[in-house]
């Protein structure tokens, strides 16, 4: 048999429900479903909230990582405009077995301009946005972040194609409506011709296609083939800005830092692992993922 519980205990149950029907009967009836409501408020708080934030941040992280700075990242020095050596780091990292696909980018900081006049035209409505300018191999840059993926209108970039661009969205006023502020190109889409000016040279292109990226680094830049951009910049080594590599699942991307960084090659370029160029802030609120 089931003992039976102590007297004491049935006493406090029963004094604890009288106290609380005291307390209800008296009480004002919306000082009460004020009171739910904030705790409510509190709870959700609490438990849903920073729920959705972190979700939010571990998205965002995991953008970056697939569509802009694969498993590690290479960059140029702060005292130095490229990476010296280009093709020996490429090598270096082509020799792990590790690393899936590699890709180098050439970067250069430029504007886009559209409805562009002739200067003895009085109605000149020259519009232009400040870009940024990334020459890429797009066979090599698509094994890395899938950016052919990401194209929301027209077609991705063909290799060797000299008159070609891809414009990302954050460019373009037809795919950032409603956004205050925006410094965009008006009426200008797939099939228009655009003028880029880098480095005191102007040049126009045809736009290809647009990409749309959560990572605005991506969204905010202007593609053409690197040997473009090259003859542009006038430079004449395959110098590049990026190098991207990927890496086979579960692998390291620490490992492989600290190999090259053994190798000698961080003497020529700035090397961090996709969780390390993202900076302090998605570190700290973003949960670590197993790479």
């Amino acid at each position: 048999m089931q003992s039976k519980p102590p007297l004491w205990c049935t006493d406090a149950f029963r004094v604890g429900n009288f106290l609380a029907f005291r307390a209800l009967k008296r009480a004002n009836i919306w000082t009460t479903i004020l009171i739910v409501f904030i705790m409510t408020l509190t709870f959700l708080n609490l438990v849903f909230v920073s729920g959705i934030l972190s979700g939010l941040v571990e998205g965002s992280s995991n953008a970056y990582r697939a569509q802009y700075s694969g498993d590690i990242i290479l960059s140029n020095l702060e005292s130095k405009n490229f990476i010296e050596d280009t093709a020996n780091i490429e090598k270096t990292l082509g020799s792990f077995l590790e690393v899936v696909a590699i890709s180098s980018r050439m970067l250069a900081g430029g504007s886009v301009e559209a409805n562009y006049r002739s200067k003895s035209d009085i109605s000149d409505k020259t519009e232009s946005v400040s870009a940024g300018i990334a020459g890429i191999d797009p066979e090599k840059e698509n094994a890395v972040t899938h950016l052919a993926d990401l194209i929301i209108a027209g077609t991705y970039l063909e290799k060797g194609d000299a008159g070609g661009i891809i414009v990302g969205s954050n460019l373009l006023e037809n795919y950032v409506r409603n956004i205050p502020g925006s410094d965009t190109l008006s009426v200008v889409d797939v099939g228009d011709t655009i003028r880029l000016r880098v480095n005191g040279t102007l040049r126009e292109f045809t736009i290809r296609g647009v990409l749309k990226s959560k990572v605005a680094a991506v969204s905010q830049r202007a593609y053409i083939n690197d040997t473009i951009l090259r003859q542009l910049l006038g430079r004449a080594g395959k110098d590049a800005n990026e190098i991207v590599a990927v890496l086979a699942p579960n692998t390291n991307p620490l490992h492989i830092k600290n190999e090259l960084e053994e190798s000698g090659i961080c003497s020529c370029a700035k090397i961090e692992t996709w969780e390390e160029s993202q900076g302090q802030f998605s570190k700290t609120l973003a949960p670590p993922l197993i790479s």
